[in-house]
């Protein structure tokens, strides 16, 4: 089955992420001093649109729920902007979600001077932040591409705030921690049970390999989403890891029309 091959081809190769670790795109750079100011706006995409790609924490699957990134995300999240089609309030209920895991991540980490930083960056209200970051000439192409990833780096560092792994917590899922427990499809193991599914773009459409739509006919037994088709948290975060590196590799993938193929060596000597 599919999903047994992508969880397998992750484990097979050497150049995966580790666990808890995503490979992401993030398009503007917010550069801020120790007092948490904006000295400038950056901006990773090339001549063709294409953002870098950095290590950052891996995003747990959201939908049209309030969940924010690890220290990057969104505009309305990172700068509470009205969004498009959204409900009235929710650009300000995203700002404040993405502020709390900032200064979830600050009392976690107290000695470091990044989240120090930024943890004085959100003492700010969302609309100083605005006032603040519509100095700078790439504040109005973030208005213009509130779907595109922003994360911070302090000024005069090499690596952004989100991906630097002594502030990422990475740790795995056991059965002691809270959450919904039952057999994983993939694994066959006993293990705590992801509710969704990431999201993962082939070909401009953006959807989970397993979903589940809410109160349409196909929840069974009082089971919502994908407990419909029990997946582990760790072999969610296995497929998709892998299903995103083959995507992004040209040696693994191809275009025809609008149709994606992947291929990839299922043996383990093969993959290296």
């Amino acid at each position: 089955m599919i999903l047994r091959a992508l969880y397998d081809y992750y484990h097979n190769s050497k150049n995966m992420p580790g666990y808890g670790l995503s490979v992401e795109r993030i398009s503007f750079i917010i550069v801020i001093d120790n007092e948490g100011n904006i000295l400038r706006i950056g901006d990773t995409r090339d001549s063709a649109g294409t953002e870098k790609t950095f290590i950052v924490k891996y995003p747990e699957a959201r939908s049209s729920n309030v969940l924010p990134k690890y220290l990057y995300d969104f505009a309305p999240y990172v700068f509470g902007v009205p969004e498009e089609g959204s409900k009235k309030s929710n650009h300000i209920e995203k700002f404040n979600s993405f502020k709390d895991v900032v200064e979830s991540a600050f009392r976690q980490f107290p000695d470091s001077p990044e989240l120090a930083a930024l943890h004085k960056f959100y003492q700010h209200s969302a609309e100083e932040l605005q006032k603040m970051a519509a100095e700078h000439p790439l504040w109005k192409e973030i208005l213009n591409n509130k779907k595109l990833n922003i994360s911070f780096r302090l000024n005069n560092d090499t690596q952004i705030i989100a991906e630097k792994t002594s502030i990422i917590p990475t740790d795995e899922p056991n059965l002691s921690d809270s959450g919904t427990i039952g057999y994983c499809l993939v694994t066959g193991k006993k293990s705590i049970l992801t509710p969704l599914m990431n999201k993962v773009s082939i070909q401009g459409e953006t959807a989970g390999l397993v979903t589940f739509q809410k109160g349409s006919g196909f929840d069974s037994y009082g089971k919502s989403q994908c407990y419909n088709a029990p997946i582990s948290v760790e072999a969610e975060f296995a497929i998709t890891t892998a299903l995103k590196s083959l995507l992004g590799s040209e040696s693994n993938s191809y275009i025809i029309g609008n149709v994606s193929f992947l291929y990839w060596a299922s043996s383990p000597k093969a993959t290296e």
